[in-house]
C-alpha cells in the first residue's frame, strides 16, 4: 500500500511537477513567502526547541518533503557537525542538490521503506501535508511519529487559515482532522506547530506539557 502511494505521489498529485521552474516561482523572487531571514528564524526556533527537549545539541535531522533542502545550509551554520538527511520526490531537487545537501528521492508514503536505524533529534515536515491526499498521510504518519527522537516541526495550513501562494493540489482540511491524525499516531503538540512523541511528552515537566 505505501509503495503504491509513494509512486503515485512521486511527481505530486495530478501530475504536479516540482522542477526548477516551480522552486524559482515559489521560493525565489516576488512570490517567495518565506525569505532568507524568516527561514533562519524558523530553523533557529526548531533547533532551540529540540535541544531544550534533548538537553544537548541537535546531532541528526530528517527533513521529509525537503524540496531543495533549504534547511540544510542554515542548520550547518547553526550546528556545523549536524547530520542532515532530506527526502523529496522531486527529481530536479535530488539531481541539483542531492550530493551537496544529502537529499534522496522519497515520498511521505514511502517512509516505512527506508531502513532508519534510530530516531532523529529533529524531524521536519514543513509545508508538505496539505499537498498530499488522505491516504498518503495515513500511510506515512505513524512512521514519521516513530522517527521523532527529540521534537518535530510538522507545519500545515488548514481551512481555518488565510492561505496564499501555491494552491495547485492543495487540500483544505479542518484543523481537527490533523489533530486527530497526529494524536492517533502518537504526536503531542507543544505549540507553534511543533511536536514530541507521546513517550517524550510523558517525561516533560508538568508545566511544559500541553493542557
Amino acid at each position: 500500500r505505501s509503495t503504491r502511494a509513494g509512486r503515485a505521489l512521486s511527481r505530486g498529485e495530478a501530475g504536479k511537477v516540482y522542477d526548477r521552474h516551480y522552486f524559482d516561482r515559489w521560493y525565489r523572487g516576488p512570490n517567495a513567502l518565506r525569505g532568507a531571514e524568516a527561514l533562519v528564524r524558523h530553523v533557529s526556533l526548531a533547533v532551540a526547541t529540540a535541544e531544550s527537549i534533548l538537553d544537548r545539541p541537535v546531532e541528526t535531522v530528517l527533513d521529509v518533503g525537503c524540496g531543495e533542502g533549504r534547511w540544510q545550509p542554515v542548520l550547518r551554520t547553526l550546528r556545523p557537525e549536524v547530520s542532515y538527511l532530506g527526502l523529496d520526490p522531486s527529481e530536479y531537487s535530488v539531481a541539483r542538490f542531492g550530493a551537496e545537501r544529502n537529499l534522496l528521492r522519497g515520498s511521505f508514503g514511502d517512509l516505512e521503506l527506508h531502513a532508519f536505524e534510530d530516531p532523529f533529534d529533529l524531524v521536519v515536515c514543513a509545508d508538505v501535508l496539505h499537498y498530499l491526499g488522505d491516504e498518503e498521510i495515513l500511510v506515512g504518519i505513524d512512521t514519521l511519529a516513530d522517527l521523532v527522537g527529540g521534537s518535530a516541526v510538522v507545519e500545515v495550513f488548514t481551512d481555518a487559515d488565510p492561505v496564499s501562494g501555491d494552491r495547485e493540489a492543495f487540500h483544505l482540511r479542518p484543523p481537527d482532522w490533523y489533530r486527530r491524525v497526529f494524536r492517533e499516531a502518537g504526536l503531542v503538540s507543544i505549540g507553534l506547530q511543533m511536536y514530541v512523541h507521546q513517550e517524550t511528552a510523558e517525561l516533560l515537566e508538568a508545566m511544559d506539557r500541553p493542557c
